[in-house]
């Protein structure tokens, strides 16, 4: 099973809710995903380590995984866990253009 999501924000608590949210929501539909919580940990430290938000700038966080796994009877043991997150610092989006 896998998973991938992005999140932006203009405020690091912004960005890290908005990841806890989504990860929040994959452990609802796919619960084997044993790696959310350490996940979630690696990108509230990794928002910690950037420099402050310049004017016009905002948080990026990609995030994606996957585990894998063997069933036996009656038991779930996994045979492989993979999660990946990027976390940056990009231009805020402008505001989308209004025609007339």
């Amino acid at each position: 099973m896998s998973y991938s999501f992005s999140a932006s924000g203009a405020t690091a608590d912004e960005v890290r809710t908005q990841v806890r949210d989504q990860l929040s929501a994959v452990r609802s539909g796919q619960p084997s995903h044993v790696e959310l919580d350490a996940v979630g940990d690696m990108v509230d430290d990794c928002v910690t380590f950037l420099r402050p938000l310049a004017a016009g700038e905002q948080y990026l966080v990609k995030v994606n995984g996957s585990v894998s796994w063997h069933t036996p009877p009656g038991d779930l043991a996994l045979t492989s866990v993979s999660a990946n997150i990027y976390v940056g610092i990009q231009p805020a989006s402008p505001p989308a253009a209004r025609h007339p």
